[in-house]
């Protein structure tokens, strides 16, 4: 049996992986266009700020694929899926045949047409490649030594880095320029950080405690053009205000990678769509992780693509059995100093639940619950995320808290009185 797997990110590497447990003899290769076995994406960030190096960031060593017989074919790019002769066609013209294909492709950066965005200094940041693009380009700038070093700017001097939006990878990116010496600005079009996940009294109190760290904000901005000759020296606000830039890094959300598919015929929307066995309108094609569309909707987290992988490991091999239900989507913000923590339907438009919240700025602490019928249907957590795992069990057990609704936000609750006499 041959298994051709597109992409080697989480997805990919994890479908690999469990086919494998349930199956020694057939062929399994994974095509990617990087040159990198797997990584953990948020490992990224470490290694752009200088916390990690290169050779550190690889999930499995190289000998783990030759003990699992899984064949990586690194800087190749799949360009067409042949369905109706059972082939995927790479971009030099070679042909590979397949008897079950799994689109694990992911997705790409988001990059806005923007006057000026072709100029040197700009940059997305979707893998490590790119990463790396960043740090040799802040090289350029005398910046710092690349790694494990004390970049020792100050005030003025400082290099400017602008990071056009304010989810969570532009405020990761931002604390990874502030790691790497620069004076980081985020500039973003909502009138709040992190708009999908948390409310504005959230936000406010996340935006003083990065404030602190030394991350400045423009809310309520949108950039229009970036300037400079060759290379970015600025960039301009609607409205007319001109901000220094010595690097700009877009952060403004991903596309999934829903071309390759489109090759085959399958159908697409934000991703490409799967049934409820992570199947695609083709028999023999499946898919998960960023490209995939299910029920709606791309989740774009880690905890869904390492679910929709074990699914579809076991109906590749096994036939559309396993029926894939969903995760609870959850988020966490990985800033050394920050707890966030957003669970569940975080941020849902007014009035769709009855609020609980428990807000102490001073401290840094914010707790938001979002109930109907007395189940709670989403947590906001910022401070403290000691108990993550107790709000997750809450969620996905769908326990009553009405008899315990007065006292549940408070500093010493017992939770095993919920957790043993729930209703």
């Amino acid at each position: 049996m041959k298994i051709i797997i597109v992409g080697n990110g989480v997805g990919g590497v994890t479908v690999a992986r469990f086919f494998r447990t349930q199956n020694e003899s057939a062929e399994i290769t994974i095509f990617t266009e990087e040159n990198d076995h797997y990584y953990p994406r948020p490992i990224m960030i470490e290694f752009l700020a200088g916390r990690v190096k290169r050779e550190e960031i690889y999930f499995y060593p190289p000998a783990w694929y030759t003990e699992k017989k899984i064949k990586v074919e690194f800087g190749k790019k799949v360009v067409k899926i042949h369905e109706k002769l059972k082939k995927i066609e790479l971009e030099n013209g070679e042909q590979y045949p397949y008897d079950c294909l799994i689109l694990a492709n992911g997705a790409r950066s988001n990059i806005p047409a923007l006057e000026g965005s072709k100029k040197k200094g700009i940059f997305g940041l979707r893998n490590i490649a790119d990463a790396q693009r960043i740090k040799d380009y802040l090289g350029t700038l005398e910046l710092y030594n690349i790694v494990d070093t004390n970049p020792g700017q100050n005030g003025a001097n400082k290099r400017k880095a602008i990071i056009l939006g304010g989810g969570f990878l532009g405020l990761e990116t931002a604390y990874a320029m502030l790691g790497a010496g620069l004076e980081p600005l985020i500039v973003e079009h909502n009138n709040s950080l992190l708009p999908r996940q948390i409310d504005t009294q959230g936000s406010d109190i996340l935006k003083a405690k990065l404030e602190s760290m030394g991350i400045k904000f423009k809310l309520e901005s949108e950039c229009v053009a970036i300037n400079g000759n060759d290379q970015v020296d600025s960039i301009t606000l609607k409205g007319g205000e001109v901000l220094p830039a010595d690097i700009v890094i877009m952060a403004a959300g991903i596309c999934p990678n829903i071309e390759l598919g489109k090759t085959a015929g399958l159908k697409a929307s934000k991703g490409v769509l799967v049934n409820k066995f992570l199947q695609t309108d083709d028999d023999y094609i499946y898919a998960c992780g960023d490209v995939a569309e299910f029920d709606g909707r791309v989740y774009g987290i880690i905890p869904a693509a390492l679910a929709q992988a074990q699914t579809v490991a076991f109906n590749a091999l096994n036939g559309p059995k396993l029926v894939y239900k969903g995760v609870l989507p959850s988020s966490t913000l990985k800033i050394a100093g920050i707890d966030l923590t957003c669970l569940g339907d975080s941020n849902p438009p007014v009035n769709a639940y009855d609020i609980m919240r428990r807000s102490d700025p001073d401290k840094g602490k914010y707790i938001k619950l979002l109930v109907k019928a007395n189940k709670v249907a989403g947590v906001i957590l910022i401070g403290d995320r000691k108990d993550v795992l107790a709000w997750t069990k809450i969620i996905n057990q769908k326990i009553d808290i009405g008899r315990v609704k007065d006292s549940i936000l408070g500093d010493n609750f017992d939770w095993a009185q919920l957790f043993q006499n729930k209703s």
